[in-house]
């Protein structure tokens, strides 16, 4: 879908953990590309509540995936916490949620302390930045506003 070197040149992939897929979608959207992806595929991988628990939950074959990957590469726990939290980080930069009330409840999972990590995440990724693409949506919503239905 996004081979096409002549467009390639102009959206640079963004250095992200995660959703870097879906800032490149929106960015390549906002050029007026038209993208061509399955609607209900793209809900199976991006849409729904829990976005973000599948990349910390190990008891699915997509978070167990996520999971064993980054843990490769941090040999302590210290080292994989804030590789973890550096992908939550990542994912807001990449998703682009409108308020830290949308990030906080793309996760099924609530706690004090999952509120505060959001928190801290949610603040760190809007000081590095964000790539959104949409006044009033994030990058998933206006990528799937185009989509065609199977």
């Amino acid at each position: 879908m996004l081979s096409k070197a002549k467009a390639n040149k102009f959206v640079p992939w963004k250095d992200l953990f995660t959703s870097e897929d879906l800032e490149r979608y929106a960015h390549f959207k906002s050029f007026g590309y038209r993208l061509i992806m399955d609607k209900e595929k793209f809900d199976i991988v991006y849409g729904g509540k829990g976005l973000i628990n599948k990349y910390y939950q190990n008891d699915n074959s997509v978070g167990e995936n996520f999971y064993n990957r980054h843990k490769r590469y941090k040999t302590s726990n210290f080292g994989f916490g804030i590789r973890m939290f550096r992908v939550l980080v990542d994912n807001e930069r990449g998703v682009a949620f409108k308020s830290f009330s949308e990030f906080y409840n793309s996760s099924s999972s609530k706690s004090i302390i999952r509120g505060l990590l959001f928190m801290v995440a949610y603040t760190i990724a809007r000081i590095l930045g964000v790539y959104s693409y949409s006044k009033d949506k994030n990058n998933i919503e206006y990528i799937k506003e185009s989509l065609q239905d199977s």
